[in-house]
């Protein structure tokens, strides 16, 4: 009954360790945004369209805003 015990918790110690050494290779990519004036839509000062965020990210890329 020990040996099981031991060998349930070494089996669980050895996937969490691997679980650790998964890395993100997806690319990084930028999209510029656009100045909105201020009297359209207040405390906003940039724009970037959600079908740009959503095209590169269905192609496995994360999206940052570049100002």
């Amino acid at each position: 009954m020990f040996f099981r015990y031991l060998l349930i918790f070494l089996f669980c110690l050895f996937i969490t360790v691997n679980a650790f050494d998964c890395y993100n290779d997806r690319p990084i990519i930028g999209v510029v945004t656009e100045e909105i004036n201020s009297t359209t839509v207040p405390q906003a000062i940039s724009y970037m369209l959600a079908s740009y965020v959503k095209f590169l990210e269905s192609a496995g890329a994360r999206v940052v805003p570049i100002w």
